[in-house]
């Protein structure tokens, strides 16, 4: 299953409302179609290599797999995808240590875990 939850994930860049358009145009010209031909046959083995992708990450159960799966949340949807990827992950990443910091140190409050982990002081912050 392919999960595309935004306007700038995966598949949204290639997309085109009308990507032979030109053929049915009144006044047909050669050099256009085949600039638009080409990048058409771009875009086609881009995603063509994206889905390969994806369903090669079908069956795993790391990170990046269930990144690719839908199944770890797509939360930045800035212009650039690889920096929502990159924000994304780093989002993961933040969530997976305070929930094992919650886990080790119960008597804890998440708050206190993140002024420890991202102010160095479990105080800081709290006033």
């Amino acid at each position: 299953m392919i999960i595309d939850n935004s306007e700038t994930d995966v598949f949204y860049n290639y997309y085109e409302d009308d990507p032979l358009g030109f053929l049915i145009k009144g006044h047909f010209d050669s050099e256009i179609a085949k600039k638009k031909i080409k990048t058409l046959k771009d875009n086609l083995s881009e995603i063509e290599r994206e889905i390969e992708r994806i369903e090669e990450a079908e069956n795993k159960t790391d990170l990046w797999s269930k990144y690719v799966r839908g199944e770890l949340s797509h939360i930045h949807c800035g212009s650039d995808p690889y920096e929502n990827i990159f924000r994304d992950a780093l989002h993961i990443q933040s969530d997976r240590i305070i929930n094992n910091l919650q886990t080790a140190f119960p008597d804890m409050t998440e708050e206190e875990i993140r002024n420890a982990c991202f102010r160095g002081d479990k105080t800081k912050g709290a006033e």
